[in-house]
């Protein structure tokens, strides 16, 4: 009787993830390739040559400790997707929206790179990122022709 109530428990907690849910293990190596290319090289970074073959038309960013009720009002529908962001200071949540739907969501470490200044107004695939990087310090990515409105970032 106990393994039958584990498995539906287990079940359950998996339904309630969402199919739009990528585990924050999964990496996203477009996105370190092509941030990693642009910070070497000083190019602007096109939204749509970091993300792969997927389909979308909106990029979200949202910091650590940011409620789920949040990202639901500013995508603008209820996403069930699993994201740590809600319990962790690690990591920052970007979401490709196609739509109505989650094409992708990725807990990104914020070591990798920061995307704290991409806070706030969805970045669209046209926008042109930049990258900057000082020697030792984590890689941080602004929108071109947007201020950073986030305290404490350039």
């Amino acid at each position: 009787m106990r393994a039958v109530v584990a498995f539906l428990l287990g079940a359950l907690a998996l339904g309630g993830c969402g199919r739009d849910a990528v585990g924050a293990e999964e990496a996203w190596p477009e996105l370190e390739t092509a941030v990693q290319r642009s910070a070497e090289s000083g190019e602007p970074l096109e939204p749509v040559e970091s993300v792969g073959d997927r389909r979308w038309d909106r990029l979200y960013v949202f910091g650590p400790y940011t409620p789920r009720t949040e990202i639901e009002r500013r995508i603008g529908f209820e996403w069930k997707g699993a994201t740590a962001i809600e319990s962790q200071d690690a990591v920052q949540l970007l979401l490709l929206v196609d739509g109505k739907r989650v094409a992708r969501a990725v807990d990104l470490p914020r070591g990798r790179a920061d995307f704290g200044c991409l806070e706030g107004a969805p970045v669209k695939r046209k926008d042109k990122l930049r990258v900057s990087r000082k020697r030792g310090k984590v890689a941080v990515v602004t929108a071109a022709g947007r201020a950073c409105r986030t305290p404490g970032r350039p």
